[in-house]
């Protein structure tokens, strides 16, 4: 079976739910040419979605390196479907994935298919300093009524505690 053909089946198990065939298939790409990167992060948002948090950091990272040292493995992808976006009447683009944002700004990419390029970091961090400088400047502050209200005294700690207990237990099942 040709190699494209591989990435299909394993695209189509990952869309289908099937996550161990799609982990399996995936795996087979990490350290092929061309693919490195995207097989790391579907592996990423596999560990991920299983709470298997290492592992989804180290497949992010690893991908996150390997689309640093060769960009053009990621470009053409995300000129693909930057294509389909404006071919659905998108008006910007918005790669809100670490890996793809940093790739786009570090290589000057502002505009794709005709549709600027948001770099989302910077976004971000304008969004928070904003926040700031009303907060500082008008008061404004969070409100604590309705969806922002304090949780009742004890269940923040007590969901810390769980939180760090599955962390100190994680890769436990996985031995």
């Amino acid at each position: 079976m040709a190699v494209d053909d591989n990435w299909q089946q394993a695209e189509a198990h990952h869309r289908a739910g099937r996550s161990e065939l799609a982990r399996a298939l995936y795996a087979g790409f990490e350290d092929k040419p061309g693919y490195a990167p995207w097989a790391h992060l579907r592996l990423a948002a596999l560990d991920l979605a299983a709470d298997r948090l290492r592992d989804a950091t180290r497949h992010a990272l690893a991908a996150q390196a390997r689309a640093y040292d060769d960009p053009a493995l990621l470009l053409p992808r995300f000129e693909a479907a930057a294509e389909k976006c404006a071919d659905a009447s998108a008006d910007l683009l918005v790669p809100a994935e670490g890996v793809l944002n940093s790739m786009l700004t570090r290589g000057g990419v502002r505009q794709l298919a005709g549709l600027p390029v948001v770099d989302a970091l910077a976004a971000l961090l304008a969004h928070a300093e904003a926040l700031v400088w009303l907060s500082r400047t008008s008061g404004l502050a969070v409100s604590r009524a309705h969806g922002y209200a304090r949780a009742p005294a004890g269940v923040s700690a007590a969901a810390a505690a769980r939180a760090l207990d599955a962390l100190k237990h994680e890769g436990d099942d996985d031995a």
